[in-house]
């Protein structure tokens, strides 16, 4: 009989995270779901933690986007618009974080990934 914890079962036996993610990576992983937030926070996190969302970089791979179309980040021309750049290495992000963390009165240097990043929110 088919179930969701079935599929999700059968999965795991074909998909192993370890060989993808670190132990500090699975780590803050599995903490994003004991978060308090929002659950389309939490959502929005695992996925972007997974690459998952919808940036050019990742429509192109996926056959989305138009053959030659430009995946460069539409604030900062010649830098590809993948997440990585999109929430932590843009010039527009940079702004809004600049901003936030001067509105909490906090002097944070930019973290070098989105899994530290996440980690230090918590």
């Amino acid at each position: 009989m088919f179930t969701v914890k079935s599929a999700y079962l059968l999965l795991g036996t074909v998909f192993d995270p370890c060989s993808v993610f670190n132990a500090y990576e699975l780590s803050v992983l599995n903490s994003i779901w004991r978060s308090p937030a929002p659950s389309k926070v939490l959502a929005f996190s695992w996925k972007l933690l997974w690459n998952r969302i919808p940036t050019k970089d990742n429509l192109a791979r996926r056959g989305i986007t138009g053959v030659g179309g430009s995946l460069d980040c539409v604030h900062c021309l010649g830098r590809v618009e993948d997440a990585f750049h999109l929430l932590l290495f843009c010039d527009f992000a940079f702004q809004v974080w600049s901003a936030i963390f001067r509105w909490l009165g906090v002097i944070i240097v930019t973290p070098p990934n989105l899994f530290t990043l996440l980690d230090r929110w918590q």
